[in-house]
């Protein structure tokens, strides 16, 4: 789903580079989230249609009720960590199975982590509609990636969203990187 961008960002969206949605019917979908509501885990998974991985990651995220900004900055994250590959490990390129690497579209680690989560909903580990869903629940749960969940759907615009995700979730133990931000932006504007 496309917005149009046009100059000014009088909400702040994007950190301050003064780009927003045009038009007040594709802002005000969003508007009852940026005042405060955070979306919450429903009881069933949307489909993720498209034709290609990105597309799918940004239609699954979209139908469980995020705004664009969020969604753009945990994929700027996505970008860096996998490319939006399912089957993407760390420090090799590509692996059929989760092992003790990082694994996955968020870099899972250890990898194996995943597998009883899939096991249990009778999916295969590399599969993203499983890869999605599973990232969803973390985001929802009690743990340390939960409370990444929270500051990240507290976030109000592109720059805030990944960096939440990137040092909340990822965590990958460096300073925030600019590059994510940068493509978070990209993504969002396409």
């Amino acid at each position: 789903q496309a917005y149009a961008i046009s100059g000014g960002d009088p909400q702040g969206l994007l950190g301050g580079d003064h780009i927003h949605y045009s038009g007040g019917a594709a802002y005000g979908k969003y508007a009852d989230f940026i005042v405060g509501k955070l979306p919450t885990a429903p009881a069933a998974a949307p489909t993720a249609g498209g034709t290609d991985n990105r597309s799918r990651i940004w239609n699954f995220f979209i139908a469980k009720g995020m705004p664009p900004f969020q969604v753009a900055g945990m994929m700027g994250n996505m970008q860096s960590e996998s490319g939006f590959n399912p089957k993407s490990s760390y420090p090799s390129t590509t692996a059929e199975a989760p092992g003790p690497t990082a694994y996955g579209i968020v870099q899972w680690y250890p990898g194996t982590k995943i597998l009883p989560h899939a096991a249990a909903a009778n999916m295969n580990a590399n599969d993203l509609e499983f890869q999605m869903q599973y990232l969803w629940d973390n985001l929802h749960d009690g743990t340390i990636d939960g409370q990444a969940g929270t500051r990240l759907f507290a976030t109000t615009n592109i720059t805030d969203a990944t960096v939440a995700f990137e040092m909340g979730f990822e965590r990958h133990g460096g300073s925030p990187q600019p590059a994510r931000v940068a493509q978070a932006k990209a993504i969002y504007k396409d």
